[in-house]
């Protein structure tokens, strides 16, 4: 998600619903506060240009987030207020961070450089935008050779002072451009380096892994230390460890191949969308079979199924003494096992010698095949999406994965053939795969193994074909380095576990282990246990807190909260969104405003993107500190402020919605701060002439909390409040505005709301363009273009002092083009709370540059 638009609307319906039925009390409930515990703001505290900055960047973010699909001309305009924030507070690193987000949305090169030198001057410590200003500067190389030159100097000694995870990354960049100019050494030590520098660099790893393998694909023991590395890198990617099962599997290091196996089953279980995957399943059997024989597998595979037959059980049972219908409920003993699993149960049944066994398992693939035929051919029951090609393509499918299952085994094939000639589908099916497989029964062995021979590289199961053509010519020893082949090549599919022991039942000859499984077995063993028992849980190799700078706030008081998160690794881990610690976080604020239990609900939540790191040491830990409330939320949190608050915020790391419901991503972390206290804004409940009497007088924080309480009243008002009751305080308002220094009308533009969210507040805004052609502060300026101009042609548009000024006469062409080129929403033309909470979905995932 985009850090400017780090926004989702949670529970819309929700919010509107408690923001509207909250029944205002007449007068406040008990303190919830312990005595002494309310913070006393001075007015000696009050900075007004800090205010300004964060208020103005509240407003900005407000108007971003309501664009349904904000344009470059948006991030501009974004930009130019946001400019201005950060000129009045140049301290704040993550409105720069929001400045460069802008600026990469438009694909501004030069403002993104400007943007990062600036952020790394505020935070030297961000790694990562030090390596992406580097990036920048090296771009503007003309010549191979100058780039090369150049990383070579940042390598080398001149470059020691560069953390080494940043020269990693530059390593790995020069390596890639040493080799586009054909400067194959040049590649290897470049991509050496890269890979010394930063264990964590899982790029530069998974190249080396990738090079070497090209160079020596049969060298299997540096293809497991090299994969082995690579899992260091990122031992929580369960793709990683899927990998190097496969790679033990190879050589017949099938008890180490389980480790990593059921290390990444464990690792996907932990992700919906990959927790039930049947493939996985089937590996888990395969890898039984192989170490404890068919039989074992077999025996699994019946088991599960009687398990999924007794739950079908219980579930009619629940559901007919429930008194629900279970017409459309299969029964139990029409519960089977997954197609893949019913094909790999029939194949162990063959390995096994069992022919009754091999029937029955038949018999229940056959009938899942016919219920799945009956499927495709009732356009009622099949998927909406399926077109008639599509289904004629999913049935020769099937129909040809039975005919090779029928054809492998030899059970049933003569059958099956007249089947397909019955139904006309023999001559339809004269493709090369199925010529090959009925090759088998109805031509020479040696005609056969030359068509599979021909399917080589095409069809995964050629070479098992060979290999049973072989056994037909009656050269099994021929067979045996045929399925010697195969189980090298898919180590973990059935065919390999098949062929393995047919290879042992003809010739007592184990094809997959050799002098190279012990090694493959030392190389796997020293992968740490830790390895193991990280995958099972998140908090054995990360820590989470979430912490705010105090308990209690006054009501317009900004939340500072900061993330600590903990490397509790013995090895560096990466940090980032795609890294072992997710660097991705979602704080999601809960407020409760004490009245009644129904009060409590979750405001729209922040997303905040934490890599400003690559890498965090073992045992290091970072913080990383950043106002809670930017945007809606804390806009909200003060118009609510008629009475003292509780707020909560949790933090979801790598976040998801799963059923609507918040949570963790994968491998990832939760946490939550204390409950916060905020106190209600001074005169909450004031009447409306009294109101008007502050407005007229006060000043500093005072008058930033007599502006709120007037927004309050006017967007919220009280069950006793009518329009017409603020005309006074309005006047009072739109009096001050006239006769108030520039940072006082900025902070009146930013706060009090224009007349299309609130209609009485229509006088304040005649003042406003009343009196701003004489102003020339481009802060007040650019707020009335924001905040003010909803229509094309608004008098605030075209003002001198805004023409005058290249800036915002610029801001106000843009603000002009998107109000004349479409009817949707800005803050200038928000109607209601629920406009101002409108924002497209999100992915949730930043798309701020990285380099």
């Amino acid at each position: 998600m985009n850090i400017l638009q780090a926004h989702r609307v949670w529970l819309t319906r929700l919010v509107i619903a408690g923001a509207c039925g909250l029944a205002w009390a007449s007068t406040q409930p008990e303190s919830p506060w312990p005595a002494g515990a309310a913070p006393v703001e001075s007015a000696a505290s009050f900075d007004i240009e800090r205010v300004l900055a964060d208020e103005i960047e509240r407003v900005t973010l407000l108007d971003l987030r309501m664009r349904p699909a904000p344009a470059p001309s948006d991030y501009r305009i974004a930009d130019a207020l946001l400019e201005i924030a950060c000129t009045l507070d140049p301290t704040d690193a993550e409105r720069v961070r929001r400045r460069l987000e802008a600026a990469y949305q438009c694909a501004d090169l030069d403002a993104v450089a400007a943007r990062t030198r600036e952020l790394i001057r505020l935070d030297p410590a961000d790694t990562v935008s030090t390596l992406r200003l580097i990036s920048i500067q090296m771009g503007r190389l003309q010549t191979v050779q100058e780039r090369l030159t150049a990383y070579d100097r940042f390598l080398g000694p001149d470059g020691d002072r560069l953390d080494p995870s940043i020269r990693s990354r530059l390593a790995l960049d020069a390596a890639l451009l040493a080799r586009e100019s054909g400067d194959e050494p040049g590649f290897i030590r470049r991509l050496s380096q890269a890979v010394a520098l930063d264990a964590t660099h899982k790029e530069a790893a998974a190249l080396a892994a990738t090079y070497v393998a090209s160079r020596r694909p049969d060298d299997r023991l540096s293809a497991i230390e090299l994969t082995s590395n690579l899992l260091l890198a990122d031992p929580i990617d369960p793709n990683l460890h899927l990998a190097l099962a496969a790679e033990l599997a190879k050589v017949g290091a099938f008890e180490q191949a389980r480790r990593f196996h059921r290390n990444a089953g464990a690792l996907l279980a932990s992700n919906p969308a990959r927790a039930g995957d049947e493939g996985l399943q089937v590996e888990r059997l395969i890898l039984r079979w192989q170490i404890e024989g068919p039989a074992a597998a077999h025996q699994a595979m019946l088991e599960l199924l009687e398990a999924m037959r007794y739950n079908q059980t219980v579930l009619l049972d629940q559901m007919r003494r429930a008194g629900v219908p279970t017409t459309d409920t299969l029964p139990p003993e029409e519960i089977r096992l997954g197609l893949a699993t019913e094909r790999l149960r029939m194949l162990a049944a063959d390995a096994m010698g069992d022919r009754t066994a091999v029937a029955e398992s038949i018999a229940d693939y056959s009938r899942s095949v016919d219920r799945m035929l009956d499927i495709l051919g009732d356009r009622t029951r099949r998927p909406a999406w399926m077109t008639d090609a599509d289904v004629i393509g999913q049935i020769i499918t099937i129909v040809v994965e039975r005919l090779i299952i029928h054809a492998w085994t030899g059970v049933g094939i003569e059958d099956m053939i007249e089947q397909l000639r019955e139904m006309q589908l023999l001559e339809q099916l004269n493709e090369p795969t199925v010529r090959a497989w009925l090759s088998l029964y109805q031509e020479a062995p040696l005609i056969a193994e030359e068509r599979f021979r021909q399917l080589l590289g095409a069809h995964p199961l050629a070479r098992l074909g060979m290999g049973l053509a072989r056994e037909k010519a009656q050269d099994p020893a021929g067979a045996v380095e045929h399925y010697r082949r195969v189980a090298a090549d898919y180590p973990l599919s059935v065919a390999a576990a098949w062929a393995r022991s047919r290879s042992k039942s003809m010739r007592q000859v184990d094809i997959s282990i050799s002098e190279q499984t012990d090694h493959a077995v030392a190389l796997a063993r020293q992968v740490p246990g830790w390895v193991d028992r990280i995958v099972l849980d998140p908090s054995t190799f990360m820590g989470l807190e979430l912490t705010a700078d105090r308990t209690t706030y006054g009501p317009t008081d900004e939340v500072l909260l900061t993330f600590t998160l903990r490397n509790n690794a013995p090895i560096p881990l990466g940090l980032g969104a795609d890294r072992p610690i997710n660097s991705r976080m979602l704080v999601s604020p809960e407020l409760d405003t004490g009245f009644t239990q129904s009060a409590a609900f979750r405001l729209t939540p922040e997303v905040f993107d934490l890599h400003r790191r690559f890498r965090l040491a073992p045992r290091e830990q970072v913080t990383f500190t950043v106002r809670a409330d930017p945007g809606f939320s804390g806009w909200y949190a003060e118009v609510a402020a008629i009475a003292a608050m509780r707020i909560r915020y949790r933090v979801f790391q790598g976040f998801e919605v799963r059923d609507g419901i918040l949570a963790p991503g994968p491998m990832c972390l939760s946490a939550q701060s204390e409950q916060l206290l905020r106190t209600p804004l001074p005169g909450a409940e004031m009447a409306p002439d009294a109101l008007a009497d502050r407005l007229r007088t006060v000043d500093g924080r005072d008058l930033q909390h007599a502006l709120a309480v007037l927004r309050m009243r006017l967007v919220r008002p009280l069950p006793t409040d009518t329009p017409s009751d603020f005309a006074d305080a309005v006047s009072a308002a739109a009096e001050r505005f006239r006769n108030a220094s520039s940072s006082e009308r900025a902070l009146m533009l930013a706060i009090l709301p224009h007349a299309r969210l609130a209609p009485v507040a229509a006088e304040f805004d005649r003042t406003v363009e009343r009196v701003l052609p004489d102003e020339t502060d481009q802060t007040v300026l650019a707020l009335a273009i924001l905040t003010r101009a909803a229509i094309p042609n608004s008098t605030l548009l075209t003002l001198q002092p805004v023409q005058n000024d290249p800036i915002l006469a610029s801001l106000a062409q843009r603000h002009a083009d998107r109000l004349a080129r479409d009817d949707s929403l800005c803050y200038a033309r928000a109607r209601s709370l629920q406009d101002l909470m409108t924002a497209p979905e999100q992915s949730g995932t930043s798309n701020a540059p990285r380099r």
